[in-house]
């Protein structure tokens, strides 16, 4: 399944599936207009056809790829909303362990720094594993204004 995004004048996402090939009779001449103009919805851009092209390649010539330039903005944007209430709700619990800790500290009782630890070992994962998504957008931004 390849992602492909959203089409300006309709909404929703939308991705190509390519472990099922189908037949399609595709009348000519004047029918065939009346076929496409009936039932065509979108149609790919030639760049992005050479690139799809070179996407299906490597899927199956490589392990993977970390591109994340062919996101739609709207679906990073999402994509982050999503990832900035994971990393908030886990600085919360850094915070709040941090807290702890303190108060702990203060009263002369012992703290378990191994939750603290794990905490923000769980923080430092999530940033790593969404700054590259986060760049990208801020690139766009930057780029886009």
């Amino acid at each position: 399944v390849f992602y492909l995004g959203t089409l300006p004048s309709i909404s929703g996402r939308f991705c190509a599936r390519l472990e099922q090939l189908h037949c399609l009779h595709v009348p000519q001449g004047e029918q065939r207009t009346r076929f496409v103009e009936r039932y065509r919805i979108a149609r790919l851009n030639a760049d992005f056809c050479r690139d799809l092209q070179l996407r299906l390649f490597r899927s199956y010539a490589s392990l993977g790829f970390d591109d994340l330039s062919w996101f739609p903005t709207e679906d990073l944007q999402s994509l982050m909303q999503f990832a900035q209430t994971e990393v908030s709700r886990a600085q919360s619990k850094v915070d709040e362990l941090k807290a702890t800790k303190e108060r702990q500290l203060l009263q002369s009782l012992r703290f378990n720094e191994a939750d603290l630890t794990t905490a923000e070992k769980a923080l430092n994962q999530l940033n790593e594993r969404f700054g590259p998504y986060r760049s990208e957008l801020d690139r766009r931004v930057g780029t886009n204004g």
